[in-house]
C-alpha cells in the first residue's frame, strides 16, 4: 500500500465518525432550534473568544517551557522558540493525522537540536503520562464531588433497559462504576501476562514504555518546577474552556462546575474522534445538559469553542512550519 493509500486509511474512518456526529447532532433539530443555534453565533460576544485564545498561548508557552525539565533528565539542552513552534506543530499535525504531531514534534527536535530522537521522544511519554494522571484526576475529581448530579443525570438514561438498576442509590452507583474500572483494568493485566498474541505484547510494550517515561520524573532535577508547569497548563486549559461561557449571556453565569461538565465531556470527545470534529460540540452539549442548560445553547457553545480553537491551531500550525526553518537557519549563521 503507498504512503498515501496509508495516510488516507487513517485519515477517512476518523473524518467519516466526525460527520457521524454532525449528523447525530442535528438531525432532530427543528427549524426553530436552528434558528437559535444560528442567533448563538451571531449574538455570541467574541472578546471572550480571543481572551480564551490568548490563554491557550500562554498554555503552550508553559508546556514548551516544561518540556525542558525532562529533556535535562536525559541531557539534553534545546532552543524554547524550538520547542514552541514544534509544539505548534504537533497539534496542526495531530488535526488531520492522529498521534503523527507527537513523532513530527520529536522528529523536527532530532532534526535542528542534533540530538537523538530516541531520548526526545521517551521525554514525550513522559509528557503524555502526566497529562493522562491530570485529566483521569479532574473527571475522578468531578465525579466524586457532583456525583449525585450526574448520577440523576445518566441513570434515568439506562434504567429503561436496565431493570435491576431502578433502586440503586448514587453512592452504590459511584462504588459500582469504580469497581468495573478495577476490574477492566486487572482483566487488561492478567490478559498481557497470560497472552503471547501480537496486542499482549504491544500493550506490555506501551506499558514499559510508561514506566521507563515515568521514571525520568524522579530522575529530574526541577520536580517543582515541573509539577507547577503542569499545574498552569491545566488550569489554563479549564480556564480557557470556562471563559468562554461569557461568550452567550445564557451562559455567562453559570458555575464552576458546569464549566468543569462542559470541559470533562469535551476532552472526552477530543480523545475519542479526530481533532474532536462533530463530536465535540455534541459532548458538551450533553455535559451542560447536566446542569439543565438547553441543548442549543450547550450545542452552540461548543461549535463556537471548538471552532475558535481549530482556527487557531490551523493558523499557528501554518505560521510554525514556516518560521522553524527561518529561525533555525538564522541559528547556524549566528
Amino acid at each position: 500500500m503507498s504512503k498515501i493509500g496509508k495516510i488516507a486509511k487513517i485519515i477517512i474512518p476518523s473524518v467519516l465518525l466526525g460527520i457521524f456526529f454532525i449528523w447525530l447532532g442535528t438531525k432532530d433539530l427543528t427549524e426553530v432550534q436552528q434558528k437559535e443555534i444560528i442567533d448563538s453565533f451571531k449574538n455570541a460576544d467574541y472578546f471572550w473568544i480571543f481572551i480564551s485564545l490568548l490563554i491557550a498561548m500562554i498554555s503552550h508557552v508553559s508546556r514548551a517551557i516544561r518540556w525542558q525539565y525532562s529533556l535535562d533528565a536525559v541531557n539534553i539542552k534545546t532552543s524554547f522558540w524550538n520547542r514552541y513552534l514544534t509544539l505548534l506543530i504537533n497539534y496542526f499535525t495531530n488535526l488531520a493525522i492522529p498521534r503523527a504531531g507527537e513523532v513530527t514534534r520529536c522528529a523536527l527536535m532530532s532534526r535542528y537540536e542534533k540530538k537523538p530522537f530516541e531520548k526526545i521522544f521517551g521525554t514525550m511519554i513522559v509528557e503524555r503520562l502526566v497529562d493522562l494522571i491530570m485529566l483521569f484526576v479532574i473527571m475522578l475529581g468531578f465525579i466524586f464531588f457532583q456525583y449525585e448530579v450526574v448520577y440523576d443525570f445518566l441513570l434515568p438514561k439506562i434504567q429503561s433497559k436496565l431493570a435491576f438498576l431502578q433502586n440503586v442509590s448514587a453512592l452504590s452507583f459511584l462504588i459500582g462504576f469504580m469497581l468495573l474500572g478495577m476490574m477492566i483494568l486487572l482483566g487488561i493485566i492478567l490478559f498481557v501476562k497470560k497472552s503471547n498474541s501480537r496486542i499482549a505484547k504491544k500493550i506490555s510494550e506501551l506499558w514499559q514504555g510508561l514506566y521507563d517515561g515515568m521514571m525520568t520524573i524522579f530522575t529530574m532535577k526541577d520536580k517543582m518546577m515541573y509539577f507547577i508547569h503542569t499545574i498552569i497548563i491545566w488550569v489554563s486549559y479549564i480556564c480557557m474552556f470556562g471563559i468562554c461561557f461569557k461568550a452567550l449571556p445564557e451562559t455567562a453565569e453559570v458555575g464552576v462546575a458546569t464549566m468543569v461538565a462542559g470541559f470533562v465531556f469535551g476532552t472526552l470527545a477530543m480523545i475519542l474522534t479526530q481533532g474532536g470534529l462533530g463530536a465535540y460540540p455534541l459532548f458538551v452539549m450533553q455535559g451542560l445538559a447536566i446542569y439543565d442548560i438547553a441543548e442549543t445553547t450547550g450545542y452552540a457553545l461548543g461549535w463556537i469553542i471548538w471552532t475558535s480553537q481549530t482556527v487557531m491551531v490551523v493558523l499557528a500550525g501554518i505560521i510554525a512550519v514556516i518560521v522553524l526553518p527561518l529561525y533555525n537557519r538564522k541559528r547556524t549563521q549566528v
